[in-house]
């Protein structure tokens, strides 16, 4: 595992075995989490699950796009702040979490 190979390396870049017992004890992970998808970016699957979409509001071609590929996978990085509010529009029925990265300073995490 790939996490367990880097938390040894920094156990001995630092001189302790805290992080490297952590992930000894980790055997199984969820491969439908989103971590999983993150780290093995190839097994990422998409779903088409309309025929068409309605959009209440006003969008260019290049925005559809990118909200149905954002709706349609398991993962989003959504870096344009007019995307962002197109697709928490949409979520927000769902009471969906979104992650928003914002100046690749940090994350912000809505709740909707």
């Amino acid at each position: 595992m790939y996490l367990r190979e880097i938390s040894k390396q920094l156990d001995l870049y630092n001189g302790y075995e805290r992080v490297g017992k952590i992930f000894e004890d980790i055997s199984v992970m969820n491969t439908n989490s989103a971590l999983v998808n993150y780290l093995n970016p190839n097994s990422i699957e998409t779903e088409e699950a309309f025929d068409s979409e309605i959009y209440p509001f006003g969008l260019n071609l290049n925005q559809r796009e990118a909200v149905k590929k954002a709706l349609n996978s398991k993962i989003s990085i959504i870096m344009n702040e007019n995307l962002f509010k197109i697709k928490a529009d949409l979520v927000s029925i769902q009471n969906e979490l979104i992650e928003k990265l914002e100046n690749q300073a940090g994350i912000e995490i809505l709740e909707k």
